[in-house]
């Protein structure tokens, strides 16, 4: 759950624009990277680093973004992020079981019976034989797709500094700033939101014990509206 004016002041104090570098990491629903998205307005990129395979992001879907706003969007998993130098050739994984089902077909001809269901049984385990290439020729394909994703984004930090870190996850956020805060340039923006104020305290503590960081400041988000009546001042 996160206030309207949480957002505003997110993305205020992160300084995003059109055409900046954003690292985000969020436990939001894609509130915050739909928010992000329309700030950037196409242009720059938008790396959101996940921690699982699937990303489920329905508040982005209900935002009804256009393609050429949604396309400086890509995702990389943490684990992909710490072990990039490490992947290299694509391996293609085979099948060490073949299924022993075999579909039978009905003949009509009591006398051929026999032959049929051999000859039905040798058609049958082929076409299971080129299905199961198939499958493993697609994951293959899937598998390499997906290596190039991760290099071509790797290929892209290690050329790129981010202008600015945004974390807004439902994980301890010291570990996941400890780990993303080597991609973000010199005199930019880092910011953490947590709901809880213990995991914003050892974060600040960390990062002023480290001495990367300047000017950190922990502040409360919540907006309070006063209502003042005449006279009652």
């Amino acid at each position: 759950y996160m206030r309207v004016d949480t957002l505003a002041q997110i993305l205020t104090i992160a300084n995003v624009h059109s055409g900046c570098n954003v690292m985000l990491v969020e436990s939001c629903q894609g509130l915050l990277t739909g928010a992000v998205l329309e700030r950037l307005g196409g242009r720059g990129r938008l790396i959101q680093v996940t921690h699982n395979d699937v990303v489920v992001r329905p508040a982005l879907e209900s935002l009804n973004l256009s393609d050429d706003v949604r396309q400086v969007l890509v995702d990389i998993q943490l684990q992909e992020l710490r072990r990039s130098r490490s992947l290299g050739e694509v391996g293609v994984k085979t099948e060490g079981t073949e299924s022993q089902d075999v579909d039978r077909e009905g003949c009509g001809d009591n006398r051929r019976g026999d032959e049929v269901d051999e000859e039905t049984s040798r058609e049958s385990e082929q076409h299971g034989r080129k299905r199961r290439r198939m499958t493993s020729e697609e994951k293959a394909v899937k598998k390499k797709a997906k290596t190039e994703h991760v290099e071509s984004i790797n290929e892209f930090l290690r050329e790129t500094k981010m202008d600015c870190l945004i974390v807004a996850s439902k994980y301890q956020p010291w570990p996941l700033v400890s780990s993303l805060i080597e991609y973000v340039a010199t005199s930019r923006q880092v910011v953490v939101y947590c709901q809880y104020q213990e995991p914003l305290v050892e974060c600040q503590s960390n990062l002023r014990n480290d001495g990367s960081v300047i000017n950190w400041k922990l502040s409360e988000t919540w907006f309070r509206q006063y209502q003042v009546l005449h006279f009652h001042s």
